[in-house]
């Protein structure tokens, strides 16, 4: 290896290792705040669902009630919004593991791997993603358990 190009892919490594983790950016406080619609302090099964129905709506560019790999990929990167799934603002919420590219998603996300993800299918994540965050299986999650 060239002696010059060594200390700059030293520094650039050690960079990116002092950097903190994209994982830490979405603190529990401010998902709870995207997913609460009521402002109750907790997020109920159907504020959950209703956040995921309206995620894959707009997942789903063409509409016709299928995601592809190619549409999952331009949503992550494109499509923005708010902390309460309104209008404007913020990036929408972690569908993804910060480690986890569209593909491996698109992956787990399509339980028959026949290519397309269906509502039901995201639907169905969804509600496993839940159930496995509701620690006291009471029904609803809170900041503790996000």
């Amino acid at each position: 290896m060239n002696s010059v190009k060594t200390p700059s892919l030293i520094a650039v490594c050690t960079l990116a290792l002092l950097m903190p983790s994209a994982s830490f950016a979405i603190d529990p406080e401010k998902k709870l705040d995207r997913l609460d619609r009521n402002d109750d302090g907790r997020i109920s099964r159907a504020e959950h669902s209703a956040k995921a129905e309206r995620r894959f709506a707009k997942m789903d560019a063409d509409g016709n009630g299928v995601v592809t790999l190619a549409e999952l990929r331009e949503w992550r990167d494109d499509t923005p919004e708010d902390p309460k799934g309104r209008d404007g603002g913020k990036r929408h919420g972690r569908v993804f593991e910060d480690d986890q590219s569209p593909a491996e998603k698109f992956k787990v996300l399509d339980q028959n791997g026949d290519g397309r993800l269906t509502a039901s299918e995201y639907a169905e994540a969804c509600k496993k993603r839940f159930n496995e965050l509701d620690n006291d299986n009471d029904g609803t999650l809170t900041e503790s358990e996000l």
